[in-house]
């Protein structure tokens, strides 16, 4: 799954097992408390996404069968997402989750599958 939510995650736990921003989760807080690991997610954002973007560009350029977690809502992503597969000749897009009316939003999908076409060369 290609998400960059889960990639700010991981990435805010990493720094913060590594030392990274210790003088900002150092900064004590009004309540005496001191900033935790995902305090930092918010900083991390550009990095997660531009990771993910590198993941994603690499699987489909080896053919490997991905999962894009995501709201589609956004016409322009959807129609990018689209290009980049088709440009990877990917044969098989799955959407799934929950959209329409009754959920309150516009028809999205949380996650598509999408899978290269696999056939031998006639």
């Amino acid at each position: 799954m290609i998400d960059p939510d889960l990639a700010k995650e991981f990435l805010a736990r990493w720094c913060a097992d590594h030392g990274q921003y210790d003088e900002l989760l150092s900064t004590s807080l009004p309540d005496g408390g001191t900033h935790q690991a995902p305090g930092l997610c918010p900083l991390l954002q550009t990095m997660s996404t531009a990771a993910c973007k590198l993941v994603r560009r690499t699987a489909l350029a080896d053919r490997l069968d991905i999962v894009v977690e995501g709201t589609m809502a956004s016409p322009t992503y959807g129609e990018r997402l689209l290009l980049w597969l088709a440009q990877a000749d990917y044969d098989r897009l799955h959407r799934v989750g929950r959209d329409g009316p009754q959920y309150g939003r516009r028809p999205s999908a949380r996650a598509l599958v999408a899978g290269p076409d696999r056939r031998p060369a006639a």
